[in-house]
């Protein structure tokens, strides 16, 4: 490879890039040159037990490079989870409609009382089940398909221990149902599968999970030894501690000069009081996505099978909520994940937080969107030219509008200039720059 110039330059770029070519026997051979013409460039030699070159094929004059990785993959292991079976809901016996007693202005009091019943209800109609999770198996994989291959094997033992025709043939006969049910389930599954992909009003996260899965594309959630002061972190607790402490400090805004604007006095309209109906929380609990993961509480987004039964308590709850002007403290709590967004894993500002709250909470918090987004519409509030976070509008139509007023600046021979703010940290210092231009009369 050394005897010519390309052969030189690949050297020089392997040398420099720190990889290897690990192919040392030739991969072509004529009756007058040898040549290394296949190679086997890496970055990790040391993963490789052995390489070198097989007898070409008959069609081909080039030798077959090969190598032999020591990779260890580790095996991932079953486990129980203890879930609840919604699928056998004593839909006529799930009704308790006058739960919410406020005999105290608390409203943690109220709510834990509240959630008291609720449990206690709850478990009485919705049964518990353990369920076996298998990360390891494929998509079409059923119980049925499970208890056949079991049972086959029993069958195979019993046949290798008395040899008999008969054993035999009740093996023979149950092999045979194993690869039946497997061709049926990956026939089902394909088509599934082909009818999500097909239909236009399958979401794009969904198609995306969906098509990843055909080729096994699966991003470890595990999270590296963590970089910090010139030190590796290993430990989990250390390292949710330290993801702790960094999204905390986050969250704090320097506000020793901070100075807040003159506000004229509003003589529009106020919202002064919100009062939600029945009929509104029962649409919103319908609307819940049984896919997102439950909060601290436990309580998962498929409550909405059974909504009929709950809907009428949790109002009159929002609403004595609503009314006291206080949330409660359980409704704050959250599991929160960090998710990496960019460049190295371990340096912990590439990480930003993930809070799963009750969906209970965000019911509430949907609550009073929905009616203080419904007055500002009405007074006007808005500006006209704001798309983002509002019903019927979004960020694409902005950016229609701003590429065709281009077009038409462009159409007329004017020139066109942009300034773009990158809104990420530090949200205090975009308002000072606005509030210096807005007194500069820009």
């Amino acid at each position: 490879m050394l005897n010519t110039d390309a052969g030189l330059k690949l050297f020089h770029f392997l040398e420099c890039n720190n990889l290897a070519q690990l192919v040392k026997e030739p991969t072509r051979i004529t009756k007058s040159v040898e040549s290394i013409l296949d190679l086997i460039i890496s970055n990790s030699p040391g993963l490789f037990v052995s390489t070198g070159s097989l007898s070409p094929p008959s069609n081909c004059d080039h030798n077959i490079a090969f190598g032999k990785l020591s990779i260890f993959k580790p095996k991932t292991n079953c486990y129980v989870r203890l879930v609840r079976n919604f699928n056998n809901i004593d839909v006529n016996q799930l009704n308790y409609d006058n739960i919410v007693r406020d005999f105290t202005s608390d409203i943690d009091v109220i709510y834990e009382n509240w959630f008291e019943l609720f449990s206690l209800i709850v478990d009485r109609y919705i049964p518990r089940k353990i369920v076996m999770i298998r990360p390891g198996d494929k998509s079409w994989m059923n119980g049925a398909i499970r208890r056949a291959i079991r049972k086959c094997d029993r069958l195979l033992k019993a046949y290798t221990k008395f040899k008999s025709s008969f054993k035999w043939e009740k093996y023979r006969i149950n092999r045979n149902l194993v690869f039946k049910l497997i061709r049926k389930a990956k026939l089902d599954y394909q088509q599934k599968t082909n009818e999500i992909l097909s239909n236009p009003a399958t979401s794009a996260k969904k198609w995306w999970n969906v098509a990843k899965s055909f080729y096994g594309s699966k991003v470890s959630s595990a999270i590296p030894p963590l970089y910090e002061n010139n030190n590796y972190v290993f430990d989990p607790k250390d390292k949710a501690d330290l993801f702790n402490d960094f999204f905390v400090s986050q969250t704090y805004l320097p506000i020793e000069n901070a100075v807040l604007p003159e506000l004229s006095p509003n003589l529009n309209p106020t919202l002064s009081n919100i009062i939600v109906t029945e009929v509104e929380v029962a649409n919103l609990i319908c609307q819940l996505d049984t896919a997102k993961a439950c909060g601290m509480d436990g309580i998962s987004n498929k409550i909405k099978l059974c909504n009929h039964g709950i809907y009428k308590p949790f109002t009159k709850l929002i609403n004595i909520s609503l009314s006291l002007g206080q949330f409660p403290q359980s409704w704050k709590l959250a599991n929160v994940l960090p998710l990496f967004k960019k460049d190295n894993k371990q340096i912990k500002s590439n990480y930003r937080p993930v809070a799963l709250l009750s969906c209970l909470s965000k019911i509430c918090e949907k609550v009073v969107y929905m009616k203080v987004y419904t007055f500002l519409v009405s007074i006007c509030f808005f500006y006209r030219f704001q798309s983002g976070f509002r019903s019927g509008d979004s960020t694409v139509m902005q950016l229609v509008y701003i590429v065709n007023k281009i077009y038409h600046c462009l159409d007329r021979g004017n020139e066109v200039r942009a300034v773009f703010l990158i809104y990420q940290k530090h949200l205090i210092r975009f308002g000072q720059l606005f509030n210096s231009a807005s007194n500069s009369g820009t």
